[in-house]
């Protein structure tokens, strides 16, 4: 049996996943704007708009996984069941995949995949027919091999470690019940002696050195953190145009049964998440009804009035 699933990234990167950020605002991760893009509201209760591609008045999950293509600012490479799916059953070299023009590639593109492969173009700055080939030729030059840390966030971070190494051994040396493994009594005395001592030498070289290498190491994490979320980008453009092609060649193709378990896929990834029932669509309607019978009687329209589309509600008011 087949399933469809959406998740945060590739199976060999590293997901945004949990944050150390407090205010909810700030949450930059798949989870935050698929579901923001889903339910029209992100976490704070802001409205999202935007995700309807193909315009007919309603939000589909696969809608929702090229919104978040776009306008996810971090570090995940979002997949979908019939991505993986395609790069299992349709083989192909993408040396020559990757020479297909994108205007090809667009016109083969469902309306949120082509969103999406738009906006991540203008974000990336690729343009032209060869955008495919030099988006490819990019992400490979660029990061030749699967990512490591950055040898600026290494040196920062080591030197770093060893200035508070040297220091806190230092520290404990002058005040010995430090190492104790427990908040003793001597402990919180050795804990105050040592904070007072150290603010006294706060403008020392030693101590300045440290504060130099802490902002160092802020800066580098951050220039890390661009540069992870850059590659991200790039990586969600040439997946997606990959998936675009290989979805036409699997069409071209003569495996009916492939070609019927990949059309079930998009079905399912193209529904919404959580289907109205008739008792939830009829109670929404009773209440419109109800809402623009209050907005009359508030008016102080009587009977027959119209409401700006020009439809008739007709209003009984016991008492007259």
């Amino acid at each position: 049996r087949d399933f469809a699933g959406f998740f945060a990234t590739v199976n060999d990167r590293v997901a945004a996943g949990c944050t150390s950020a407090v205010n909810e605002a700030e949450y930059r991760d798949f989870t935050s704007y698929f579901f923001a893009a889903l339910t029209g509201r992100d976490r704070v209760g802001h409205p999202v708009t935007g995700a309807d591609f193909n315009r007919d008045g309603r939000v589909t999950m696969d809608e929702a996984y090229a919104y978040t293509l776009i306008h996810d600012d971090s570090i995940d490479v979002p997949v979908c069941t019939s991505e993986v799916f395609l790069r299992r059953f349709v083989p192909s070299k993408d040396v020559d995949l990757f020479q297909t023009p994108f205007s090809r590639v667009l016109s083969w593109a469902r309306p949120g995949q082509r969103a999406a492969l738009e906006g991540l173009s203008a974000m990336l700055g690729l343009t032209g027919e060869g955008r495919g080939a030099a988006a490819y030729e990019r992400l490979f030059r660029t990061y030749p091999a699967p990512r490591r840390t950055g040898t600026g966030y290494r040196d920062a971070t080591s030197r770093f470690d060893a200035q508070r190494r040297d220091l806190r051994r230092e520290i404990q040396r002058q005040f010995p019940d430090l190492r104790a493994a427990v908040e003793t009594a001597a402990f919180k005395k050795a804990w105050s002696a040592a904070s007072s001592a150290i603010e006294a030498q706060a403008g020392e070289a030693r101590w300045k050195g440290l504060e130099t290498s802490a902002s160092e190491l802020i800066t580098a994490e951050n220039q890390e953190e661009h540069d992870e979320i850059a590659e991200s980008k790039l990586l969600r453009f040439v997946r997606l145009t990959k998936s675009v092609v290989l979805a036409h060649q699997l069409g071209e193709a003569e495996d009916k049964a492939l070609k019927a378990r990949y059309a079930r896929l998009i079905e399912a990834e193209g529904r919404e998440l959580l289907q109205p029932t008739r008792a939830a669509a009829a109670a929404a309607d009773s209440a419109r009804h109800v809402q623009r019978a209050q907005r009359y009687l508030a008016t102080g329209a009587g009977t027959g009035a119209s409401d700006s589309s020009g439809s008739s509600l007709r209003i009984s008011i016991p008492g007259r």
